[in-house]
């Protein structure tokens, strides 16, 4: 069911509202973060969760049906803060919430873990994302290149210069080398606005979010695809020991997107950390501040 929610600046954020199959008011809440430029439509392949939980698959602003609002908004701590806005607005009290978040959502999911949604969460997942995505002289574990601030203007020039090349070359790396993107996804991801998708671009490469994620509390469960054309596996060895309740999982089949890639496989992997995390009682959806 596809919902609109105004956020708290008045801008509207589309989500998709997928209740448990068997209707069940007190069924976990699974909450997936898509990756950017891309859309809700990345989680197609997760639709089939709603036999045990209830789904909430937002758009984040910026993104497909939800406008970017004011420019100075456009940000991954706006983001974070409308993704607590969200589980304020939607999600009852005593619900366990579980975050999914891909690629950029990892990083919108660590920022609203540890503050506007600080509590809000029985557990995350991230996929394929590191905490930096800049390499510099105390980093090399960001976006293979290498990834450096040299390279950012350089890519915010093609981001509006030529978006559909820049967006064609971003797609070719998201699968495992030689797979092909489902249908819909890079027609999706071409209609963006290519000054929206700078800006967050710009915000996601000035992130340095290696103390956040150290911060976080929460059982975590870190995958990746073995096949990634974006981060190297140390990335993930880097993020678990950086959390002290992470296991970590690999997919052999996967590139950056396992959830697209290896679905079934993917989706038994999270229904089994949440009913390992969510338990019999849940936990409170404490979210920072009132609204």
């Amino acid at each position: 069911m596809q919902r609109t929610l105004t956020l708290e600046d008045g801008t509207p954020m589309a989500f998709v509202d997928l209740p448990k199959r068997q209707a069940d008011a007190r069924a976990p809440v699974l909450v997936f973060l898509h990756g950017w430029a891309v859309s809700s439509i990345a989680f197609r392949a997760q639709h089939t969760l709603n036999e045990h939980f209830r789904l909430l698959i937002p758009n984040l602003r910026g993104h497909a049906a939800s406008p970017a609002g004011p420019d100075a908004r456009l940000s991954m701590t706006q983001l974070a803060a409308d993704v607590a806005w969200l589980l304020r607005r939607v999600v009852p009290p005593n619900v366990p919430v579980i975050g999914v978040g891909w690629s950029m959502g990892a990083s919108v999911l660590w920022l609203a873990a540890s503050g506007p949604a600080r509590g809000a969460f029985a557990g995350l997942v991230s996929v394929d994302m590191s905490p930096r995505v800049l390499n510099g002289s105390d980093w090399s574990l960001g976006l293979r290149g290498p990834y450096s601030r040299a390279q950012v203007e350089g890519t915010l020039r093609t981001i509006a210069t030529d978006w559909a090349g820049h967006c064609h070359r971003f797609l070719d790396r998201i699968l495992a080398p030689g797979a092909a993107l489902p249908l819909g996804l890079g027609e999706d991801a071409l209609s963006r606005e290519p000054a929206t998708m700078a800006r967050l671009w710009q915000s996601l490469c000035q992130l340095d979010a290696r103390a956040t994620v150290s911060g976080l509390r929460e059982p975590h469960l870190l995958i990746r695809g073995a096949e990634s054309q974006l981060y190297d596996l140390a990335t993930q060895d880097d993020l678990a020991t950086r959390l002290p309740q992470a296991e970590a999982l690999s997919f052999s089949q996967s590139g950056h997107a396992p959830h697209i890639e290896q679905p079934e496989a993917f989706n038994d992997a999270v229904a089994a950390f949440c009913h390992r995390v969510a338990g019999p009682v849940g936990v409170t959806v404490g979210v920072a501040g009132t609204g």
